[in-house]
Parts: C-alpha cells; sequence; structure tokens
C-alpha cells in the first residue's frame, strides 16, 4: 500500500499542488475522522510545500469526542477555498461526502484519490490514484502505510488510528489478519489503548434511547425460511436503532430515516451468519438500490447505508412505504 501511497505524493508534488481538501463521508464516524487526520499528517511530511484541509459535512456525537486529541479542526464548507486535489477517506464517491459543491474543482480538472475499504464504486475508476483494500477500517490502511514507510506516528495519532480500527472492527468482530500485528505495533510506537477504549464508551443520550425504543415499537418482522427481516422507521439515530434490532435477534435489520422531503435515508445492519449464509455483501446491496433512485450507497458486509431520492411511486403510508422498501431489499438478496 505504501507504494500506491507514493505514487499519490509522487504526482501531487510533480503538479506543484498548493492546496488539498480531505473529504470523509457525511455523518463522519470514528473511522473516518481518525483516518483523515492521519492522512493530513503523512500528507505534510510529503507534500510539505501543500496546505491540508479536513472537510466533514456532517460528524457523529462520538466522532466529535475524537477532536479533543488534536488541534486539526473539520471544515462543513469549501467557501473560498480553490482546491488542487482532493482525497476522499473512508469512502469512495462524492454523493457520500454531502453537501460540497466539486463542480468548480473538475471543471478545472484537479487530481483526485480515494483511501477506503468499503465496498467497490465505479467513482474510483476515474481518479488519478486509489488504495482500496478490504481492511478492517481504512484506519487499518493509514496506519500499514506509516508502517510501511516506517514512520513513527505521533502518540495522538496513534491513538486516534486505535479508536478508529476499535470502532469500525466492533471492538475486533470484524478483522483481517493483519489487525492485531497492526494493533500491537501502534501501541509500541505510543497508542494509548486504554484511552482509546475510553474514548468510545460514551453513554447514549435521551434521544437516541427514545430512538431506539421507538423504532423498536414500529418495527414490521418478516420471517423468511430461517431468516428474520425487520424493517422500522425513525427520524434520527437510524444506525443505532438498526444495531440495537440485530442485538435483540433479527437477522437483518433496515432502519429508514424520514426527516426530510426529498430523500430518505436507510441503515441497513445483519448478522455475520446472515451475510455468509445469504451470501450477500450490504454495501453492494445499498450501492445498487441507490443507483436506482438516483442516489448514493455503499458500506461493509454487514453494515451500510444509503440515501435515496423520494419519487412519486413510493407510497404516502409509512407502513406501506416500509414494505416497499423491504421488497426492494429482499429482491436483491434473492438475486444474489
Amino acid at each position: 500500500m505504501s507504494q500506491e501511497f507514493l505514487k499519490m505524493v509522487d504526482l501531487l508534488n510533480q503538479e506543484n499542488t498548493k492546496y488539498i481538501g480531505i473529504f470523509t463521508h457525511q455523518n463522519a464516524d470514528p473511522d473516518s475522522v481518525s483516518s483523515a487526520i492521519g492522512l493530513k499528517y503523512l500528507l505534510e511530511k510529503y507534500v510539505p510545500s501543500s496546505t491540508i484541509y479536513l472537510f466533514s459535512h456532517t460528524m457523529s456525537t462520538l466522532s466529535k469526542k475524537l477532536l479533543e486529541f488534536t488541534k486539526d479542526r473539520f471544515l462543513d464548507t469549501i467557501e473560498n477555498i480553490d482546491l488542487d486535489a482532493i482525497f476522499l477517506c473512508d469512502t469512495n464517491n462524492l454523493e457520500q461526502i454531502g453537501g460540497f459543491s466539486l463542480s468548480k474543482f473538475f471543471e478545472k480538472k484537479g487530481l483526485s484519490f480515494v483511501i477506503d475499504h468499503h465496498s467497490h464504486h465505479d467513482f474510483t475508476d476515474q481518479v488519478n490514484y486509489s488504495i482500496i483494500k478490504k481492511l478492517s477500517s481504512t484506519a487499518e490502511i493509514l496506519s500499514q502505510i506509516y508502517l510501511e514507510l516506517k514512520i513513527k506516528p505521533p502518540a495522538d495519532i496513534a491513538t486516534l488510528l486505535l479508536i478508529g480500527m476499535i470502532f469500525d472492527s466492533r471492538r475486533f468482530q470484524y478483522i483481517s489478519s493483519s489487525t492485531f500485528s497492526t494493533v500491537e505495533l501502534l501501541i509500541q510506537n505510543g497508542g494509548n489503548y486504554e484511552k482509546a477504549l475510553s474514548t468510545l464508551q460514551s453513554q447514549m443520550t435521551v434521544s437516541e434511547r427514545m430512538a431506539r425504543l421507538k423504532g423498536t415499537k414500529r418495527a414490521l418482522h418478516y420471517k423468511d425460511g430461517e431468516n428474520i427481516y425487520t424493517i422500522s422507521y425513525i427520524s434520527s439515530f437510524e444506525s443505532s436503532v438498526a444495531r440495537s434490532l440485530i442485538g435483540v435477534g433479527t437477522d437483518f435489520a433496515a432502519i429508514v430515516a424520514l426527516n426530510q422531503e426529498d430523500e430518505i435515508r436507510i441503515s441497513l445492519r445483519s448478522s455475520v451468519q446472515f451475510a455468509k449464509k445469504n451470501n450477500v455483501n450490504l454495501g453492494e446491496i445499498a450501492n445498487n438500490i441507490a443507483n436506482k433512485f438516483h442516489g448514493s450507497g455503499g458500506g461493509h458486509l454487514t453494515a451500510a447505508g444509503m440515501n435515496i431520492k423520494t419519487v412519486e411511486s413510493f407510497p404516502k403510508d409509512k407502513e406501506k412505504l416500509l414494505e416497499y422498501i423491504l421488497d426492494l431489499i429482499l429482491s436483491e438478496i434473492k438475486n444474489k
């Protein structure tokens, strides 16, 4: 991976790049935040003449706690910033970065790069270089680049990268063959494992707990053979509600966020056993459905999300809308 990264920085230096933007996906999670900051530090070393900005349209409450580790801050607008190059970090398509308009950037044919661990998206075929590895997290990708380049990350960045790995691996439920050796090396380089764990141990707010209770109450269940599918709706905290439903026993959960007139957000979760038994990747399913409705989607084997544009054919009744969306999902799963 370090060789691909060096190709990126060589091109940036050849083009005398002045302004670089690193973009995370909207509602950035700890993996996005930690890997973006880790990437910024590397670029500052290898492209020292450039100015590097961090961008995030929105950020989760938990992710905001990570900013206590660093002086780096994320911007939510690119107004008055004329970027020469962009990196998508922990996402691989422009739709997922939220409300940033990059039309002027692409008009002047700026350099573009992707560093990510999600399912493939067509946008990655259009960038100058990409690093796409199916590891536990994008933080693990960045950590391995540090290690391959024999660069010792500062202790705060090593701790941030640990947080990203712990979070996205669901405390090491999902790992690659290199995950634990990478964690060990980060700790040897000053990463504080206890601090990383304590940062992720935050109590749910009353709003999140209420969302989980409402989502459970509104849920529709569908049994197909040994598989139990659950779908519900909420206004926010859809990923948290989906995780909670997996925890209480469903095999597959889809939570629809109905808080905008022209767009629907849907969070998908499943058990590992469900994904393997049915040979499905939720990231691919989210991408396929989103493409049918001029939206965006992607994710992992057992966790994914999508934003789709509402159309006239969508039922107005909420229960019927849930049934309609579940039919779309079941059709994708059964056609695998």
